[in-house]
Formats: C-alpha cells, structure tokens, sequence
C-alpha cells in the first residue's frame, strides 16, 4: 500500500470513532421557508416539475444552467439534475414559486473510495481523495449505483454539507465507473498547504494529497487565481487527473470564496449548523457566517446545535447573512 493510500485508510479508520450519526429520509420532500425577494437560493433539489429547492419552486427552463462546468442550459437543464444534488440557483421568487435565471451544481468531491467502514447496517463512512465523506441508506440520493455497492475503488461524484467535524454528509452520491485509474478526471476542493506559496512546476496539498502545478502553455489554468500562484491557507477547487500515485495533475485551479457572494439580496440556504457555541450571532452554514439573533424559529423553540440541519433565510450584509428566519429540516 502506497504512503497515500496507507494515510487516507488511518484517517477513515479514525473517523469510525468520532462520525456522528445521520439522520434524515431519503423520499421526495417539498419542504422549507420560502418567500417573496428571494434572489439566491442554496439547498438540495427535493422534487422535480421545473426544480423544488427549499421549498421553492423555480422555472428552469429559460435559466443559464451549469452541472460541473458543463452548459445545460434550456430542457437539457431538468434532465441531467437529481435528487439530492446541492445547487444554486439565483432568480426571483413571490411566495412559493420562482422563475430561476441561474442553476449551477458543482459536485464537493470527485475520486476513488478508500478504507470503507460500516459503522451499522445503514451508514457507510469512507474517503475521496483525503476528503471524509459519509453516507446513509435512506439518507443519501443514488445514481448508477446503490447503498449496498459501495466499495472500495469506485470512482465517485459526492455532493453534500460539511458538518462540524469536517465531515462531508452526502445527500448525492454518483458512480462514475466501477474502478478508478491513472487518467481519471478528478476534482478535490479545501484550503491549500502550500508554505511560501505554489506556482507552475511546484505541487501543494489538500487534504494531504498532492497537487502537482503542470507547467508550459498546455499545462495547468491558473487564469483564476490571483497572480497565478496558489497561496498557503487559499481555499481552491482542483480539476485534474488522477496519477498512478494517487496525485493529481491539475488542469485548473481556482480560487473558490467561502459564504454567498449576493452582498445585499436575501438568500435562503439549507446546510448543517457548525461552530456553534451558544452564540446566535456567530455560527456557520456551509462556511457562511450567520447572524441569527434577531430570527424567529420554526418550530418555536428550536435550539440550535452543531450539525443540526436547518434552512435559513435573510439578508447579506457586509459578508454575513443575517437570519429573520431559521427553520429546522428533517
């Protein structure tokens, strides 16, 4: 076993010990807050007949729509986008329906399943390229494969939240071949260990997996990152293949902003609470801050706790989206 594979199997074999269970179903839900201004919104896709994203139905049909990067835009958008799947969309909304001018998935994590455990019959915790993932029988949405044929080896698409523990809970998970190898496209994002920063020709990690910067006219896209290098601390979204190392040669990297970048528009996002300490003024959702001191719950009473899943909907303002409403997801 190669050092690589030896450290992301140590990692999966400790997060056995520390990974929280997952709850929630798997069924079509049409849930959420929903609301007249809303111009971002953020969440899993839970219904089909044009898209329900946190409660809201939106109009695709005339929306810009990107799945990985690829243009879907028109009646191929609705067709190509599952259960499950964490989009964005932008648009206007009145009440519970909207009409969507953008649509964008981008999947968290893209590579081999590694040091697989069952922790019970319906939960199964394992890594993507350094990256923890866990998923849950009636939890997390299927494509091109099901619970029980997870295995080590399969290469996958994974999109979900990050909890508090860093752990990535899968709503969607997609096959994309039954066996990884050297050539594969790969997509890995998280912040960057790159000590005196890294340019074309030097390599950087995330997750502990090696970056590798191609350099020459046909080697990696850094048009997106700031002077062309990646600094130490950067968050960044890799594309690349994946080497018989278990490395990754980038195609592109480019440097990703964490939180909602809709300074001034109401939002509505759907994540699971984390770096919560009984402050409701100082949490996170998906690594945007939240503001939630001046919310109303749903259910009333609710209590917030770290990895509770919950939607929130308010306004950004000077990078933090102030919550006036908050309502807990099952």
């Amino acid at each position: 076993m190669s050092r690589y594979a030896s450290f992301l199997a140590a990692i999966s074999a400790a997060l056995l010990i520390t990974i929280p269970g997952c709850g929630g179903g798997g069924g079509t839900v049409v849930s959420g807050i929903g609301g007249t201004g809303i111009t971002t919104a953020s969440g899993t896709i839970t219904a089909f007949g044009s898209i329900f994203v946190n409660g809201i139905e939106f109009d695709v049909d005339s929306a810009a729509c990107t799945i990985d990067d690829a243009d879907h835009s028109g009646t191929a958008c609705q067709s190509n986008l599952r259960l499950g799947m964490v989009v964005t969309v932008t648009g206007t909304v009145s009440g519970a329906r909207g009409v969507a001018e953008s649509v964008t998935f981008n999947g968290d994590v893209e590579g081999p399943v590694l040091g697989i455990q069952a922790p019970d019959n319906d939960t199964r915790t394992f890594t993507v390229l350094g990256t923890p993932v866990q998923i849950g029988r009636n939890s997390t949405r299927f494509d091109d494969i099901n619970f029980d044929a997870i295995a080590d080896g399969v290469l996958v698409e994974v999109s979900g939240f990050v909890d508090a523990n860093g752990i990535l809970q899968a709503t969607f998970l997609d096959k994309k071949s039954d066996s990884a190898a050297a050539g594969d496209k790969v997509e890995l994002k998280g912040k960057a260990v790159a000590p005196g920063g890294a340019g074309p020709g030097d390599s950087f990690t995330i997750n502990g997996v090696v970056i590798n910067i191609v350099p020459g006219s046909n080697g990696t896209d850094m048009s997106a990152m700031p002077g062309g290098r990646v600094g130490n601390g950067d968050t960044v979204e890799v594309k690349g293949t994946l080497t018989a190392g278990g490395e990754i040669d980038a195609l592109r990297i480019k440097l990703r902003s964490e939180g909602m970048d809709n300074e001034g528009g109401r939002v509505s996002m759907e994540g699971l609470v984390a770096g919560f300490n009984g402050d409701l003024a100082d949490f996170t959702v998906n690594g945007q801050r939240i503001d939630a001191s001046g919310a109303s719950f749903k259910p009333a009473g609710l209590q917030l706790a770290n990895n509770l899943r919950i939607e929130v909907e308010g306004t950004v303002r000077s990078g933090v989206l102030v919550a006036d409403k908050i309502e807990a997801e099952d």
